[in-house]
């Protein structure tokens, strides 16, 4: 049911995050930097988690750890535990 519900908005493909991601840490490899953090505040401004993996917090703050080598961290409230791993999209 709830997929049919959300048949007709257009949706961001899972790929294009993981892609933002690969691109993220290309110009980190440029710049030398080893580890980034972007945070987000609650719904008021979501941007920078949401632009990278999709992920916006509701009722706290959050953040991405993105490191060069390996899999990128998010990071959000316990309250926002389970919504997190239902949001997140780079799955890569």
């Amino acid at each position: 049911m709830k997929d049919k519900l959300f048949d007709n908005i257009p949706r961001i493909p899972d790929s294009e995050f993981h892609q933002r991601i690969t691109v993220f840490k290309k110009k980190m490899s440029e710049s030398n930097i080893d580890l980034a953090v972007a945070y987000s505040m609650n719904y008021i401004d979501p941007s920078s988690v949401r632009y990278l993996c999709d992920y916006y917090p509701v009722n706290e703050n959050a953040a991405i750890i993105i490191p060069l080598e390996g899999d990128p961290v998010l990071c959000s409230g316990q309250a926002s535990h389970a919504w997190s791993k239902h949001t997140l999209r780079d799955r890569g």
